[in-house]
């Protein structure tokens, strides 16, 4: 049974009746493209995440959406109270979407986010700081 990657042996279906299948077809258990590999972090099993825009950058919406899925799989321990994930990211136009800001500032799954300035990362970059 292959659990990740590309499986060989499945059939890679590109034409049904003549037709051109979508990309999506090929994903799935039995399917060439079973599923991405899987994380294991602190006994949890967090699958891969796989999303992409039009213009080939990061959305507000891809951003919320890792955001939910690290939720939702358990990686942020919640149970304490005092302890709040904290995520740090430049000011790009998807940080600063309606949808990512509702997102982390929603009570039931508060992140702290450290916006830094615009076209500056190389300015704060974590590891260079005194």
């Amino acid at each position: 049974m292959v659990e990740t990657g590309f499986d060989p042996f499945a059939l890679l279906p590109l034409y049904t009746n003549g037709k051109e299948i979508s990309l999506e077809k090929c994903f799935g258990e039995g399917n060439a493209f079973p599923c991405g590999p899987v994380c294991e972090f602190r006994g949890l099993k967090i699958p891969t995440l796989v999303q992409w825009s039009e213009h080939g950058g990061i959305t507000g919406e891809i951003l919320t959406n890792i955001l939910k899925r690290m939720d939702s799989c358990g990686a942020i321990d919640r149970t304490d109270d005092n302890v709040k994930p904290f995520l740090l990211v430049d000011a790009h136009n998807s940080r600063l979407s309606v949808e990512f800001l509702k997102y982390v500032n929603n009570a039931n799954h508060k992140w702290f986010v450290c916006i830094g300035v615009p076209y500056g990362t190389h300015l704060w970059q974590v590891a260079d700081a005194k």
